[in-house]
């Protein structure tokens, strides 16, 4: 089982492609405004180890300067930079794409968690294809042998 969330600002046009790839690929998505619903501190520890960079990676650099933060975010803990975007969300790129997957966890219990595995930042329509499932992807690829 895969869940996939996209975090958006309604005013981005790369927010707005990203909802529309999903709703043309017919591929189950939850979407959460970011102003509205920030990620947890959980997810958003998750999100940085999937950043190749870490939180420069998440932030756009217009706006840091602006915000007078450029070159300070290094300075900031962890805590106090997940403070800052929850209070100044604009600060993020967007859209924020993740795609968690279900892992049995055996203990004296057998229980099922989801782990993040996939962060996009930002729209990239060559990209998105990473979140077709597999086996609809294989179905994709018979269809382009018959035509041709």
């Amino acid at each position: 089982m895969t869940k996939i969330k996209v975090y958006v600002k309604p005013s981005c046009s790369s927010s707005r492609k990203a909802v529309q790839f999903f709703i043309d690929n017919n591929i189950e998505f939850t979407k959460v405004e970011i102003n509205k619903e920030f990620p947890s501190f959980e997810d958003f520890k998750s999100m940085l180890k999937l950043t190749p960079v870490g939180v420069e990676d998440l932030i756009i650099r217009g706006k840091a300067k602006h915000f007078q933060l450029d070159g300070d975010m290094e300075h900031l803990t962890l805590n106090e930079v997940y403070n800052l975007l929850v209070e100044t969300p604009k600060l993020l790129r967007t859209p924020l794409i993740t795609e968690e997957k279900a892992v049995r966890v055996t203990s004296y219990l057998t229980k099922q968690r989801y782990v993040m595995k996939k962060l996009r930042i930002g729209y990239n329509e060559d990209q998105m294809g990473a979140f077709i499932p597999r086996n609809r992807k294989g179905r994709m690829y018979q269809d382009i042998l018959q035509v041709v």
